[in-house]
């Protein structure tokens, strides 16, 4: 019987950036009684795969590798905080990101690698972001407020340097993240 992970592709925080967020973040959510996510688990995540085998985590890491070998990766920003939905009751609470076209054409190149494995993108506009909580409908009015006043705060800017290859393990503590390739840029 074929073994497979929960994977998904992300590009990691930078350390000082995230500490930043974490800084700024972290007293507004204890006053909204947020859960974070914690700071080491922070991302943002290019492609969610689900299921993978095992068998084609090697294969799909040099894959990406070599596709992304002559991708030319500029700076990005970590930004102001936004929800999803965009309107009703917030369910995802997150930090968006500001970069160049180069990202969307980094996300596409991503995408095009998958689809040779036969995995299936997902419909929608890609939306470049961080989530940092998933917040209870009672905190509904502070989770708009806290956006709000997030506008036009940046909390650091960094060139990435690696894409990770993650398997999402669920853990009663809530979900931990394994590395199971880097893809370097």
């Amino acid at each position: 019987m074929a073994e497979y992970y929960r994977t998904f592709l992300a590009i990691p925080l930078h350390e000082g950036v995230n500490r930043q967020l974490h800084r700024w973040l972290a007293p507004h959510a204890a006053g909204l009684k947020l859960r974070l996510v914690p700071p080491e688990n922070r991302h943002l995540t290019l492609a969610f795969l689900g299921e993978t085998p095992v068998e084609e985590i090697a294969p799909i890491a040099q894959a990406l590798e070599e596709a992304l070998a002559e991708t030319v990766v500029e700076e990005i920003t970590l930004g102001g905080l936004g929800v999803f939905p965009h309107s009703g009751v917030p369910r995802v609470l997150w930090a968006g990101f500001e970069a160049g076209p180069w990202l969307a054409a980094f996300h596409h190149t991503v995408w095009e690698v998958l689809t040779r494995f036969g995995f299936v993108r997902e419909k929608g506009v890609f939306v470049p972001h961080c989530t940092l909580s998933r917040p209870k409908a009672a905190a509904e009015e502070g989770v708009r407020e806290l956006v709000a006043a997030s506008a036009g705060l940046r909390f650091g800017s960094w060139v990435p340097d690696r894409l990770l290859f993650y398997a999402s393990v669920p853990d009663p503590g809530g979900v931990l993240y394994s590395v199971l390739a880097t893809i370097s840029l």
